[in-house]
């Protein structure tokens, strides 16, 4: 079982503690064959300072500490080790700063609160790949090769006319063909570099994917070219799906709750004055005698009493809480 050093700058408690359960569930998992082991400090001086004592493979950051806040903070890191991958922290709702940061150096980003110990694990076990990707385009494009061959995520080489020149097996899986039928078609996409990008991919059984593709800028037999990762995020589309569907369908029942305890209140005083009317002319009714030209407009009134207590009664059943009996038949 390989362990990878992680070392995590977060000024935040409570967040450390999620991830560092998350990692403690990656060496409870047998069947996992990366761990992380977890590093902590709590500010960006410190985490400078644990990086120069080397050992580091990777790093979770924050990018809002005390002493450093913003972009600013992913570039001292970088600045500061620029051979380790980082990993940028963001809130759920901020995932624009997130894909900012990997825009600037940043190998991928997470969100807070939505990382368990799988996605943990293979969040870092790209993002080193990635790092040591981009070193090797550096070296030479042998060892690029080498390397984007045996990446999880589908990579593809374009060059500057958007012809297809190489696919690694991930990139032949995702789009359903061999890499001798892809290189040379034109891969319809326009690369800009630096951006990261959503786009379907439908593979030759007919069956659509989403794919969120980044491009780098390289070099490919000499000659200026593109470098596309996708990664399939089709799940995770749908798991983001069926979040916001539990989350409108909680609002939906908070909203039929806070109706039910104002129609529960207004037909509680309702109830109140009806109770007062039908007595009144219930006593009324005792003391006027039939042939009494007034009674007929009393029973009225009583008549009327009484239906609007069955509509306060309604309303009242409304606001109390619906108990639904399952029954299942064998």
């Amino acid at each position: 079982m390989e362990h990878m050093k992680v070392l995590l700058i977060e000024d935040n408690p409570r967040d450390a503690r999620l991830l560092w359960e998350a990692v403690t569930e990656t060496r409870a998992q047998e069947a996992m064959a990366l761990v992380c082991d977890l590093e902590w400090v709590n500010c960006l001086s410190a985490g400078l300072q644990r990086l120069t004592q080397g050992g580091i493979d990777a790093v979770l950051l924050d990018l809002m500490l005390p002493d450093s806040e913003g972009l600013d903070t992913l570039t001292r890191v970088y600045q500061h080790a620029p051979a380790i991958p980082i990993i940028v922290l963001t809130s759920f709702g901020n995932e624009t700063l997130g894909i900012q940061a990997v825009q600037v150096g940043a190998q991928d980003y997470l969100l807070k609160g939505q990382v368990d110990s799988r996605t943990l694990v293979h969040a870092v076990h790209y993002a080193i790949e990635r790092q040591q990707l981009h070193q090797a385009l550096q070296a030479s494009e042998a060892r690029l090769r080498n390397l984007i061959v045996h990446n999880a995520d589908g990579m593809m080489v374009m060059d500057r006319e958007g012809i297809i020149r190489f696919a690694n097996p991930a990139a032949e899986v995702m789009f359903g063909y061999p890499a001798e039928a892809l290189v040379g078609t034109i891969f319809g996409v326009p690369m800009v570099a630096g951006e990261t990008t959503e786009l379907d991919v439908v593979n030759s059984h007919g069956m659509i994917a989403v794919a969120e593709m980044r491009v780098v800028e390289t070099e490919w037999t000499g000659e200026r070219a593109y470098l596309a990762c996708l990664r399939d995020i089709t799940a995770r589309q749908q798991a983001e799906a069926v979040l916001h569907q539990r989350d409108e369908q909680l609002r939906q029942a908070q909203k039929m709750e806070a109706l039910g305890r104002l129609a529960g209140g207004v037909a509680h005083d309702f109830n109140n004055l009806l109770t007062a009317i039908i007595g009144y002319s219930d006593l009324l009714l005792m003391r006027l005698g039939s042939d009494n030209a007034l009674r007929r407009y009393v029973e009225q009134i009583s008549k009327a009493a009484n239906r609007a207590t069955l509509l306060t009664s309604q309303l009242l059943a409304f606001s109390r809480p619906q108990v639904v009996n399952h029954t299942s038949s064998v």
